[in-house]
């Protein structure tokens, strides 16, 4: 089975910083990798990297086994930002989420059949399917953090790529999230690939811990 995720040897920079030099990861399939690294290390970026928003300078980076250059299943790949949809959308959670069956980092795709019925069990998994049709302004933190991970798995992704998930939510919301993304890491085989500020909160479900420091990523256990 290919790697999930290889870096190999990647140099990024932005104008006026370098990021990264000459760097490398590796991650397994079916694994749950925590990324950490102070602010400005180069978290984020590394995401924007996976998901071809930001190209390296130097370098390769691969997706199961492919080359990011050439691949086109994004489908196969999950994401939830650090930051909650725009509550200012006059969509309703279900429509949101039936979004993310027909565009997905930019590019156009055709929707998967029996779109409906995807999104009624993602929301019903996610304890969230009575709030079908409420705007997403009405929402507190928590449910909107909800939504974003069941927009990312309505696609059924191999890979789910988090950027510090449960930033802002209570500690019984954060559970209940971790919760979910370890039923899916561990019953339903998907990768997960989370940035966090606190390795604490996912010690007992993260795989390895990888650190972004001094414009490299390290391995740390």
């Amino acid at each position: 089975m290919p790697k999930a995720l290889e870096l190999v040897h990647i140099s990024f920079s932005y104008p006026d910083q370098q990021i990264f030099n000459d760097a490398s990861l590796e991650v397994e399939s079916g694994s749950f990798t925590g990324i950490i690294g102070d602010n400005g290390a180069g978290k984020s970026t590394l995401l924007k990297l996976i998901l071809k928003e930001r190209q390296v300078t130097k370098g390769t980076i691969k997706l199961f086994g492919e080359d990011i250059k050439h691949f086109k299943h994004w489908q196969r790949i999950g994401f939830v930002p650090q930051t909650n949809f725009d509550t200012k959308f006059p969509g309703t959670a279900y429509e949101v989420i039936k979004n993310n069956l027909y565009t997905l980092s930019g590019f156009l795709k055709p929707p998967l059949k029996g779109g409906a019925k995807l999104v009624d069990e993602v929301l019903e998994y996610v304890g969230m399917s009575e709030f079908k049709d409420k705007k997403l302004s009405s929402l507190s933190g928590g449910q909107l953090k909800r939504i974003m991970l069941a927009r990312a798995l309505v696609t059924k992704p191999d890979l789910l790529i988090m950027d510090e998930p449960s930033a802002g939510l209570d500690r019984d919301s954060q559970d209940a999230l971790y919760r979910i993304l370890h039923q899916q890491n561990k019953e339903d085989g998907v990768t997960m690939i989370m940035v966090t500020h606190d390795p604490q909160d996912i010690k007992e479900y993260a795989d390895q811990f990888v650190l972004i420091e001094d414009l490299k990523i390290k391995s740390i256990g």
